[in-house]
């Protein structure tokens, strides 16, 4: 099966050559036209042109081969990366003068080749020459400009004919396999907020309230009030001295994080959202590189049991990456949810929290859900921005700055 639609087109100048040289051919019979001989030969001669150039057009895709290998291209805003395409002509009919013509999303910037734009979607082209029995690897360096998916939208080849006068433009049926994700950029916040270790966990700490009988790392000598359950009858019986478990204490330290990508009182997206997404980035990062586990909800559907964006709990490099991958794939241009649906979800997950971060809009309607989380020991925050700053307040000064 072909991998490319074939289009030709030579204005009718072929179809006027053979009707040329069929008008030589037939007055070469009668003498009043002169030499018989010479209109017998120009004919056949712009036959020949004919013919060849139409076993041209016909087969020059016949045996043309795309190899349409899988691409994953992950990077930030200013990195560069590179496409690589294979061609493969099996048959003998070369390429002599072609051009590469591919369009793709315009968050990404080609190399030097000449390119246009038009409504997000950018043009490369790029000069090719194939001869039969040959492969080649195309090679189009990029840089990433903003954050988003960027892909090739079609992606031609357009063949000078072989004795000029029109092209041949060949269009690639499938869908080229190649996927660029552009990471959002990081956004410095201020974090102020004091940590209060107010919840039962499972990481372990210097300084909680709550233990984990079930770890313990060491014994030491019984004191009056240690549980009989805490005694630790082995060390007991070696020392002859009853001796108790030294347990981890732990407690609850994880993040939830919640993104408002709308704009106040309106389901369009914010102006601010690739500041607000640069935060949430940035409150990712720090989590991983201090080892705090964090939950990402977002108000943009999707389909799925969790009906919107969802990153669910977790830390380590490999959740930092999905989470700036999930990042990646907002797109401005689409829906937006309720976040007040996406509020009572969070609200359902949010006592496995102690901590409750709000980037973007805050509404009216928002307030109770979050007073319900302070009111079981969570600590909620919302962001705050002014000249170009970005930090978090309390929910309680944010109630008491906004009365």
């Amino acid at each position: 099966m072909k991998q490319f639609h074939k289009d030709i087109r030579n204005d009718r100048f072929y179809h006027g050559l053979a009707i040329i040289a069929s008008f030589f051919i037939f007055f070469s019979f009668f003498g009043i036209f002169g030499i018989y001989s010479s209109l017998m030969l120009i004919g056949i001669f712009l036959y020949v042109i004919y013919f060849i150039n139409h076993l041209y057009e016909k087969n020059i895709d016949r045996k043309l081969a795309f190899i349409n290998l899988r691409q994953s291209i992950r990077l930030y805003p200013g990195e560069t990366g590179q496409l690589e395409f294979h061609l493969r002509q099996n048959g003998w009919l070369p390429m002599f003068g072609a051009r590469l013509v591919m369009t793709f999303d315009s968050n990404i910037q080609m190399g030097n080749q000449s390119k246009y734009e038009s409504m997000n979607i950018s043009t490369v082209e790029k000069r090719l020459n194939l001869f039969g029995r040959e492969s080649r690897k195309i090679s189009i360096p990029f840089t990433a400009t903003k954050r988003g998916i960027a892909r090739v939208r079609s992606l031609r080849i357009e063949i000078p004919s072989l004795f000029g006068y029109g092209k041949i433009t060949l269009t690639l049926k499938e869908l080229v396999k190649a996927e660029i994700l552009v990471y959002p950029e990081i956004k410095k916040v201020h974090l102020n907020h004091r940590s209060k270790h107010q919840k039962m966990g499972e990481y372990q700490t210097n300084f909680s309230i709550f233990e984990d009988p079930i770890t313990s790392y060491g014994t030491r000598d019984y004191a009056p009030g240690d549980p009989l359950n805490r005694i630790h009858w082995k060390s007991t019986a070696k020392k002859q001295v009853f001796q108790s478990k030294v347990v981890e204490r732990v407690n609850q330290r994880s993040w939830l994080i919640l993104l408002n990508v709308r704009t106040m009182d309106s389901p369009a997206f914010t102006d601010r959202i690739e500041n607000l997404i640069s935060t949430v980035a940035y409150l990712s990062r720090y989590a991983t590189m201090k080892g705090i586990p964090y939950e990402l909800l977002i108000n943009v559907p999707k389909r799925g049991n969790v009906p919107f964006y969802h990153v669910s709990n977790g830390y380590g490099r490999d959740h930092y990456a999905h989470s700036l991958e999930v990042l990646a794939r907002v797109n401005t241009q689409g829906l937006t949810a309720s976040f007040n649906s996406c509020l009572a979800f969070g609200k359902s997950i949010g006592r496995s929290h102690p901590y409750v971060f709000h980037i973007g809009e805050v509404e009216q309607s928002f307030l109770a859900s979050y007073q319900e989380m302070e009111n079981t020991g969570t600590s909620v925050y919302v962001m705050h921005e002014r000249f170009q700053t970005t930090w978090f307040e309390s929910f309680k000064s944010h109630q008491e700055v906004a009365k």
